[in-house]
């Protein structure tokens, strides 16, 4: 399941479990940023970018590309995910 779509929700399903890390994030995030939250490499994250998984929550300001912290987030967890997650832990 590690490809795609998918293994990006997989991924951010497990860097959910640990929240107060994606709290302390800043609402604007660098590649590099994208690459540790991730726990990618950079390229990879370029790779998706040339793909265009990140079109939905990043802009260009020149040719620093950045990515929304929360749009990041509301598309990894369409149809609230995300709550049926916290539901789920309490």
């Amino acid at each position: 399941m590690g490809k795609g779509r998918k293994g990006l929700i997989k991924n951010a399903r497990e860097l959910f479990a640990n929240s107060e890390h994606i709290k302390a994030l800043p609402e604007i995030l660098t590649t590099q940023q994208l690459a540790d939250l991730y726990q990618r490499s950079i390229h990879t994250i370029y790779r998706w970018i040339s793909q265009g998984k990140f079109d939905y929550c990043s802009f260009k300001e020149g040719k620093k590309l950045s990515v929304y912290k929360s749009l990041l987030i509301a598309g990894m967890f369409p149809n609230n995910e995300i709550e049926g997650m916290k539901n789920e832990k309490n």
